[in-house]
């Protein structure tokens, strides 16, 4: 039944963002802040990214291919750095996805983030250790090289890394802690090492959230965890762990809209918006958390095929 709940979220997830993707659109006034719109771009471009290197084969991956790469032709990639100086990061994940599909462009982006590092403009972004991870993970996918220490120096000042009670996390540790993961398992392409990350108690902590998140009803978080889980290589039909598995994807299940999209923990339904007013509403407290249910559910079918 569980891995029925799962095709399903994924259907339905992919499904939900292709029919809304014209507000991925960074042109699109879904909202007047530029950086939330750019934001939401480069994240469908990353869950794109994802699923092009494990070669999913759903159909609404073409689309969104097709969506992005269309974009990317119309739009000048270097303001994404100059509107927001944190797009470096964000720069280097289309430069990724340009890679991936043997964009005509990706030469000229990738020198626009040469010439950006070379410079050592990412010296002047103030940035705590699990973002230095990302810049430097999204610069490594893109191909370029930076001069920054180790995942595995990284990881020791991340919340990932460091023995803090749960009691004291926050939300944004628990974001933290599953991109840390995402970077150090390159998504789940790299097997770690228990010397360097000392896996038992990372799995653990994994587990210990992802209970926890549960019965917060964050989906959105739940599905990351769901995720890193996949990425840890955890066993999750082990007999104790099977129970926390099923719920977390039941949770997901129950928790989705009736067009597939899947809400985040700040949605609230507002009787008085109607029409485009409403759907774009929904889309600003849907678009994410219906993202990463997408991811993860890919990881785990994919897991599962692998087993």
């Amino acid at each position: 039944m569980t891995q029925e709940y799962i095709r399903e979220i994924k259907r339905g997830a992919l499904s939900w963002i292709v029919e809304n993707i014209h507000y991925f659109d960074m042109n699109h006034k879904v909202a007047n802040d530029f950086r939330w719109r750019l934001k939401t771009f480069i994240e469908l471009i990353f869950l794109t990214n994802y699923l092009i290197r494990n070669q999913a084969e759903d159909k609404e991956v073409a689309v969104l291919t097709e969506f992005i790469k269309e974009r990317l032709r119309n739009d000048q990639l270097e303001e994404f750095i100059h509107f927001d100086p944190d797009g470096l990061a964000g720069l280097a994940i289309a430069g990724e996805f340009l890679v991936l599909t043997d964009h005509p462009t990706r030469a000229s982006v990738i020198w626009e983030l040469e010439k950006f590092t070379a410079s050592r403009f990412d010296e002047s972004l103030a940035k705590i250790p699990f973002r230095k991870m990302d810049l430097k993970y999204s610069l490594q996918r893109a191909g370029v090289n930076l001069e920054m220490p180790d995942f595995s120096d990284l990881y020791c000042y991340t919340a990932a890394g460091q023995n803090i009670p749960n009691t004291y996390m926050t939300d944004h540790d628990a974001y933290s802690i599953t991109h840390t993961i995402f970077y150090i398992t390159d998504m789940g392409c790299s097997s770690l090492t228990d010397k360097e990350y000392h896996l038992p108690s990372l799995k653990e902590k994994v587990l210990k959230f992802l209970g926890i998140y549960i019965c917060l009803e964050n989906l959105d978080i739940t599905s990351e965890l769901l995720m890193c889980s996949s990425f840890l290589h955890i066993d999750m039909e082990k007999e104790n762990h099977k129970p926390l598995y099923e719920a977390a994807w039941n949770k997901i299940f129950q928790g989705r809209m009736k067009e597939g999209n899947i809400p985040s923990i700040t949605y609230q339904h507002k009787p008085g918006l109607k029409g485009e007013q409403q759907r774009e509403d929904v889309f600003k407290h849907c678009y994410h958390t219906t993202l990463v249910a997408a991811g993860a559910a890919h990881a785990c079918l994919r897991a599962e095929r692998n087993d």
